[in-house]
Protein backbone atom coordinates (compact mmCIF):
# COMPACT_ATOMS: atom_id res chain seq x y z
CA UNK A 1 0.00 0.00 0.00
CA UNK A 2 2.78 2.71 1.02
CA UNK A 3 4.79 1.94 -2.44
CA UNK A 4 1.68 2.54 -4.66
CA UNK A 5 0.94 5.73 -2.64
CA UNK A 6 4.42 6.41 -3.06
CA UNK A 7 4.00 5.47 -6.97
CA UNK A 8 0.79 7.75 -6.89
CA UNK A 9 2.87 10.65 -5.09
CA UNK A 10 5.57 10.66 -8.05
CA UNK A 11 3.66 10.78 -11.13
CA UNK A 12 1.82 13.82 -10.43
CA UNK A 13 4.70 15.40 -9.45
CA UNK A 14 6.53 14.10 -12.66
CA UNK A 15 2.86 15.82 -14.18
CA UNK A 16 3.54 19.08 -12.88
CA UNK A 17 7.16 19.14 -14.10
CA UNK A 18 6.04 17.84 -17.64
CA UNK A 19 6.55 20.82 -20.06
CA UNK A 20 3.72 22.28 -20.91
CA UNK A 21 4.28 21.00 -24.83
CA UNK A 22 3.55 17.75 -23.99
CA UNK A 23 0.15 18.58 -22.56
CA UNK A 24 -0.46 20.81 -25.77
CA UNK A 25 -3.25 18.96 -27.67
CA UNK A 26 -2.88 20.08 -31.63
CA UNK A 27 -4.88 18.64 -34.22
CA UNK A 28 -4.87 18.81 -38.27
CA UNK A 29 -8.47 17.62 -39.42
CA UNK A 30 -10.40 17.30 -42.28
CA UNK A 31 -14.00 17.54 -42.24
CA UNK A 32 -17.00 17.83 -44.17
CA UNK A 33 -18.84 20.89 -43.47
CA UNK A 34 -22.16 19.81 -41.58
CA UNK A 35 -20.81 15.96 -40.96
CA UNK A 36 -19.13 16.45 -37.44
CA UNK A 37 -18.78 12.44 -37.43
CA UNK A 38 -16.98 12.28 -40.62
CA UNK A 39 -13.73 14.04 -38.71
CA UNK A 40 -10.03 12.60 -39.46
CA UNK A 41 -7.72 13.28 -37.79
CA UNK A 42 -3.90 13.89 -38.23
CA UNK A 43 -1.49 14.50 -35.11
CA UNK A 44 2.56 15.29 -34.94
CA UNK A 45 4.14 12.57 -35.79
CA UNK A 46 1.38 11.26 -38.58
CA UNK A 47 2.47 10.59 -42.20
CA UNK A 48 1.05 13.43 -44.44
CA UNK A 49 0.33 12.36 -48.04
CA UNK A 50 -0.69 15.75 -49.95
CA UNK A 51 -1.00 17.73 -53.12
CA UNK A 52 0.14 21.07 -52.58
CA UNK A 53 -1.67 23.91 -54.90
CA UNK A 54 0.37 24.89 -58.42
CA UNK A 55 1.87 20.96 -57.97
CA UNK A 56 1.06 17.96 -60.25
CA UNK A 57 2.27 15.14 -57.92
CA UNK A 58 1.72 14.19 -54.16
CA UNK A 59 4.48 14.77 -51.75
CA UNK A 60 5.04 12.25 -48.50
CA UNK A 61 6.15 13.94 -45.52
CA UNK A 62 5.79 13.53 -41.66
CA UNK A 63 3.87 16.35 -39.51
CA UNK A 64 6.83 17.82 -36.49
CA UNK A 65 4.32 20.54 -35.12
CA UNK A 66 1.01 21.72 -35.76
CA UNK A 67 0.70 25.42 -35.04
CA UNK A 68 -2.29 27.48 -34.48
CA UNK A 69 -1.34 29.05 -37.93
CA UNK A 70 0.78 26.40 -39.79
CA UNK A 71 1.35 22.71 -40.40
CA UNK A 72 5.09 22.13 -39.77
CA UNK A 73 6.90 18.99 -41.97
CA UNK A 74 10.03 17.53 -42.26
CA UNK A 75 10.42 19.38 -45.47
CA UNK A 76 8.01 22.38 -45.61
CA UNK A 77 5.79 24.37 -44.08
CA UNK A 78 2.14 25.03 -44.94
CA UNK A 79 -0.85 26.85 -44.51
CA UNK A 80 -4.09 24.71 -44.53
CA UNK A 81 -5.29 26.22 -47.64
CA UNK A 82 -2.54 25.87 -49.21
CA UNK A 83 -3.38 21.91 -49.24
CA UNK A 84 -4.75 20.60 -52.52
CA UNK A 85 -5.88 17.07 -51.80
CA UNK A 86 -4.48 14.70 -48.95
CA UNK A 87 -4.29 11.28 -49.87
CA UNK A 88 -6.50 9.08 -47.48
CA UNK A 89 -6.21 6.14 -48.76
CA UNK A 90 -4.12 4.59 -44.96
CA UNK A 91 -5.84 6.72 -43.04
CA UNK A 92 -6.95 4.57 -40.16
CA UNK A 93 -9.44 6.34 -39.78
CA UNK A 94 -10.98 5.52 -43.53
CA UNK A 95 -10.73 1.65 -43.35
CA UNK A 96 -14.66 0.79 -43.16
CA UNK A 97 -14.36 0.15 -46.96
CA UNK A 98 -11.59 -2.12 -46.29
CA UNK A 99 -13.29 -4.32 -43.39
CA UNK A 100 -16.26 -4.55 -45.45
CA UNK A 101 -14.54 -5.53 -48.68
CA UNK A 102 -12.73 -8.06 -46.69
CA UNK A 103 -16.00 -9.36 -45.12
CA UNK A 104 -17.96 -9.53 -48.24
CA UNK A 105 -14.90 -11.22 -50.02
CA UNK A 106 -14.74 -13.85 -46.82
CA UNK A 107 -18.19 -14.79 -46.92
CA UNK A 108 -18.43 -14.98 -50.62
CA UNK A 109 -15.49 -17.49 -50.70
CA UNK A 110 -16.37 -19.32 -47.57
CA UNK A 111 -19.56 -20.18 -49.13
CA UNK A 112 -18.47 -21.25 -52.64
CA UNK A 113 -15.66 -23.55 -50.69
CA UNK A 114 -18.53 -24.88 -48.24
CA UNK A 115 -20.78 -25.54 -51.53
CA UNK A 116 -17.77 -27.06 -53.47
CA UNK A 117 -17.13 -29.85 -50.19
CA UNK A 118 -20.86 -30.28 -50.00
CA UNK A 119 -20.95 -31.29 -54.03
CA UNK A 120 -17.88 -33.42 -53.32
CA UNK A 121 -19.20 -35.05 -50.19
CA UNK A 122 -22.70 -35.69 -51.46
CA UNK A 123 -22.40 -36.09 -55.25
CA UNK A 124 -18.68 -37.41 -55.59
CA UNK A 125 -18.18 -34.63 -58.08
CA UNK A 126 -18.09 -30.93 -58.20
CA UNK A 127 -21.49 -30.00 -58.38
CA UNK A 128 -22.84 -26.38 -57.45
CA UNK A 129 -26.64 -25.52 -56.75
CA UNK A 130 -27.71 -22.30 -59.28
CA UNK A 131 -29.15 -19.91 -55.88
CA UNK A 132 -25.12 -20.92 -54.22
CA UNK A 133 -23.79 -19.47 -57.30
CA UNK A 134 -25.60 -16.37 -57.56
CA UNK A 135 -25.09 -15.51 -53.68
CA UNK A 136 -21.02 -16.42 -53.84
CA UNK A 137 -21.39 -14.13 -56.65
CA UNK A 138 -22.97 -11.41 -55.55
CA UNK A 139 -21.05 -11.22 -52.36
CA UNK A 140 -17.89 -11.05 -54.54
CA UNK A 141 -19.38 -8.96 -56.65
CA UNK A 142 -19.95 -6.42 -53.42
CA UNK A 143 -16.25 -7.11 -52.01
CA UNK A 144 -15.01 -5.80 -55.27
CA UNK A 145 -17.80 -2.68 -55.25
CA UNK A 146 -16.51 -1.85 -52.29
CA UNK A 147 -12.95 -1.80 -52.84
CA UNK A 148 -14.10 0.63 -55.79
CA UNK A 149 -16.04 2.90 -53.92
CA UNK A 150 -13.24 3.79 -51.07
CA UNK A 151 -12.47 7.25 -50.84
CA UNK A 152 -8.95 8.03 -51.71
CA UNK A 153 -8.56 11.51 -51.60
CA UNK A 154 -9.66 14.37 -49.52
CA UNK A 155 -9.99 17.59 -52.13
CA UNK A 156 -9.71 20.78 -50.22
CA UNK A 157 -12.82 22.60 -51.90
CA UNK A 158 -16.20 23.20 -51.34
CA UNK A 159 -17.86 22.08 -48.17
CA UNK A 160 -14.85 20.18 -47.67
CA UNK A 161 -12.14 21.84 -45.08
CA UNK A 162 -8.95 21.21 -43.89
CA UNK A 163 -8.75 22.95 -40.46
CA UNK A 164 -6.04 23.03 -37.49
CA UNK A 165 -7.20 22.58 -33.86
CA UNK A 166 -4.81 24.26 -31.54
CA UNK A 167 -5.12 23.26 -28.07
CA UNK A 168 -2.29 24.93 -25.79
CA UNK A 169 -2.33 25.45 -22.08
CA UNK A 170 -3.01 28.89 -20.72
CA UNK A 171 0.43 30.90 -20.91
CA UNK A 172 1.78 32.40 -17.25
Amino acid sequence: MKSSTFSFFVLIGLLCLAPKSLLAQNFLILQKSGKPEKVMFYETGDQLVYQQKGFDYLIKDQIIEITSEAIVLEDNILLPDQIEKIDIRDHPQNQTFDKLKTIFFGAGLLLLTAETINGIYQDQKLSYDRGVLITGGSLLGAGILFSQLKPKFFKNEGNKQIKIIYLSPEEE
